[in-house]
């Protein structure tokens, strides 16, 4: 998923750069921002990850004696933010 988000950058300054007559050089920087997980609808940040449980039960979806009962599964979304500066030739 990261390296697709990569390639997509490349393709994309490709894409700009030929509008203009440059094209594109290496690489400069390359680092991923924080990941981003879609559950239910709801962004959450990979930081309140752990917080999941707190928030259904803080929103009325899910309570404490329910989760004992019940076994749900939810389709995950995962969205990958890398940030990738390339040099202009």
């Amino acid at each position: 998923m990261r390296i697709m988000a990569i390639k997509a950058a490349k393709e994309k300054a490709d894409y700009l750069l030929t509008a203009i007559g440059e094209q594109t050089g290496k690489a400069m920087k390359v680092f991923e921002q924080s990941p981003t997980y879609k559950i239910d609808d709801s962004n959450l940040n990979i930081r309140n990850a752990r917080n999941v449980s707190s928030y259904y039960e803080g929103e009325g979806k899910m309570s404490i004696s329910d989760k004992d009962k019940i076994i749900q599964f939810q389709k995950i979304n995962l969205q990958a933010a890398i940030y990738v500066k390339f040099e202009i030739k």
